[in-house]
């Protein structure tokens, strides 16, 4: 649904019209957002994967934008542990010019950046395609003959470029900062069947609003739902995958094994 459909069911059961001299357009565009920050923070419902170009030599990257909180990250196919700043400081002396492979890595919340531990010496491996000619489409088995119907062509781009990363990059499983509602035709950024929740919410929102129409019992009432429908969501949510990994193998010479990430972790948005 988008914010302009809620909208059309919130004045009907608000007792009110889009007129009223109550609650303005940015009122409501404001208590959606609140709610949509609400329950996807608590439910952890957007997920995705990104991978990062790593530089030889350099120690931190700015996380993708819409970066939360990082939950897994892997180098060049393997896992990394996860440290906190201070606890590396202390346990390695020489953690900001230590260079080799990375094993751990490190979240600066406050410039949003993600650091690997130790500096690699190598840089990701990123191939190349030339794009002029549309690339080639996979073969249909008889002798090379390319079949149009399999596969699809890249774009048709005069001299362009297509780049593949391949090797020692970065890569980051994250929980997401749900979209901005800023108008109408803003979707609303959680499951479809969780849209009404929102509608619940702002609900809740206009009866506790120190306003002629507030009421506390629908107030209550709405809330309650609200409530409830964020518990759906959060349930749900930590159902398909859970949040917060922890090695499950046995450890080599006090090290946990290295393995690679799941095959369930994709992007959910």
């Amino acid at each position: 649904m988008t914010f302009g459909e809620i909208k059309a069911l919130f004045w009907p059961l608000a007792g009110m019209s889009a007129g009223n001299p109550y609650f303005s357009n940015a009122n409501l565009i404001t208590w959606a957002n609140m709610s949509v920050r609400d329950m996807v923070s608590e439910s952890r419902c957007l997920e995705r994967r990104q991978k990062l170009v790593v530089t030889a030599g350099t120690q931190t990257y700015d996380l993708p934008s819409d970066c939360d909180r990082v939950r897994r990250a892997a180098y060049d196919g393997d896992k990394l542990l996860d440290r906190g700043m201070f606890e590396l400081q202390i346990s390695a002396p020489k953690w900001d010019i230590d260079t080799g492979i990375p094993r751990w890595y490190f979240v600066d919340g406050l410039n949003e950046q993600i650091g690997l531990y130790k500096i690699p010496t190598t840089s990701t491996t990123v191939t190349d395609t030339d794009g002029e000619f549309g690339g080639l489409l996979p073969s249909d088995g008889w002798g090379g003959i390319v079949d149009a119907t399999v596969g699809e062509r890249l774009p048709v781009l005069d001299g362009g470029q297509y780049e593949e990363i391949t090797g020692f990059e970065l890569e980051l499983y994250f929980s997401c900062r749900p979209a901005e509602i800023t108008q109408n035709d803003s979707v609303l950024d959680v499951p479809a069947w969780a849209h009404p929740v929102v509608l619940y919410s702002l609900l809740r929102f206009a009866f506790s609003a120190q306003t002629p129409m507030m009421d506390k019992a629908r107030a209550a009432y709405w809330g309650d739902l609200y409530a409830h429908g964020k518990d759906r969501l959060i349930k749900q949510s930590n159902d398909r995958l859970p949040k917060d990994w922890r090695f499950l193998v046995r450890s080599i010479e006090g090290r946990p094994k290295i393995g690679r990430l799941p095959d369930l972790i994709v992007d959910t948005r």
